[in-house]
Order: structure tokens, then C-alpha cells, then sequence
């Protein structure tokens, strides 16, 4: 509820939490629920350029005079626009933008989230941003570090759990603390995932029994 209030708001939305907790999967589970919004998935890594990160949303018509390109969201992207917009409903793009704090383009991503433009290019009002992020946090000295592959004599161990950058301060404020699932909540989360394909494949009528085999 809180990230679908934010989101109504326009307002940024950065779900900070461990690996493998379900940031992303709870954010493409929240906009199928949405009438009248479609959502784009941008994985963000170390080698990422601000260049990159223009071109993506100039492809997907979200810079202003770009409108045209909204076909490559979806092929009805840019006539749902003008419907909603004459039926006076919302029209929302979700930008979820995975691993953040991984590459070395913040200035840009913080300008982006927290300005709605890029580099001065004003960003599409519709445009909702969703960040994930791991946490930049200390690995504990007495955890022996997982050994893969070979290693120098010189190899020296990582100080950080994930190799990440800090949040500069202006994206503090919009960090949503996911920290991490609970057992039982991971079981009925799997349960979930694994009724949604079988369904998928073979129908809602399925015995749910199935499910829980």
C-alpha cells in the first residue's frame, strides 16, 4: 500500500533489500493490478554509461519530442495515452530501474529521479521511477568469504557484502526498506509464483492440490 501511495504521488520509489528477497517480482505483481499503466525494466550494471541511459529513454518515448517512440513499450502505448487522457483516467509508465547503486552514473539516475529531467531534457510527466538496490553494507569479519575460481596470492578480500555505491543523500528520502523475507513468508510467496504458471499453462480450474505437490 505505502509503494502504490507513492506511486499514485509520482513520487520515486527505491526498495533497498537483499538479494533474491522479491523486489523486482513485487513491483511486476503490483502493475498487473493497475488499470491504464505499463511498465519498462532497465537492469542497471557496473559498465552502464550515461549515454546508455539516454538512449534508452529516448527509444522508449519518454524524453519530451520522443512521444513518438511509446510503440516500443507497447504497440498501443501511445493511442492508451490519448484515451486515457480524453476519458480523464491516469496513464502511468513505471521506469523500474534494477541495481541502481551499481554503476557510476548516480549524478545522472539522482537528476533523473528526484528532477524529472536528464541532463536538462524534461522527462514525460507520466513517468513514475522505481529503484531496487542492494545495501551497502559491511561483510562481517568472522564470515569466511565463498572461494570461486582461481586467486592470486596478492587477492584481497571485499570489504562490502555487494559491490555497490552509497545513495547519494537526495535519494535517501525515497528508499523503501525491504529487508528481507521471513520463511513462511517465502513459502506462501513461492506457493504463489508456482499457482500463477500452473494456471498459466493449464487453466484457473486446476486442483490447487497440484500446487502444494
Amino acid at each position: 500500500i505505502n509503494i502504490l501511495l507513492r506511486i499514485r504521488a509520482k513520487t520515486p520509489v527505491i526498495l533497498m533489500g537483499e538479494t533474491g528477497c522479491g523486489k523486482t517480482s513485487l513491483i511486476k505483481m503490483i502493475s498487473k493490478l493497475k488499470k491504464n499503466n505499463l511498465m519498462i525494466t532497465f537492469d542497471i550494471h557496473a559498465g552502464i554509461t550515461d549515454k546508455e541511459i539516454i538512449e534508452m529513454l529516448q527509444h522508449y518515448g519518454l524524453l519530451k519530442g520522443y512521444e513518438n517512440n511509446m510503440s516500443n513499450i507497447a504497440p498501443n502505448a501511445y493511442d492508451l495515452m490519448h484515451k486515457c487522457k480524453k476519458k480523464g483516467e491516469e496513464f502511468i509508465v513505471w521506469l523500474f530501474l534494477d541495481e541502481i547503486n551499481t554503476c557510476n552514473s548516480m549524478g545522472l539516475l539522482t537528476e533523473l529521479m528526484t528532477k524529472k529531467t536528464v541532463q536538462g531534457k524534461k522527462v514525460l510527466d507520466f513517468v513514475v521511477f522505481i529503484g531496487a538496490c542492494n545495501p551497502y553494507k559491511m561483510r562481517i569479519k568472522d564470515r569466511k568469504e565463498e572461494e570461486v575460481g582461481l586467486r592470486s596470492k596478492d587477492h584481497k578480500i571485499r570489504k562490502l557484502v555487494y559491490t555497490v555505491n552509497p545513495l547519494p543523500q537526495s535519494l535517501l528520502n525515497f528508499v523503501f526498506d525491504f529487508g528481507h523475507l521471513k520463511s513462511e513468508d517465502e513459502q506462501k510467496y513461492i506457493h504463489s509464483m508456482i499457482k500463477q504458471k500452473i494456471e498459466e499453462l493449464f487453466g484457473e480450474n486446476k486442483n490447487s492440490d497440484t500446487c502444494k505437490s
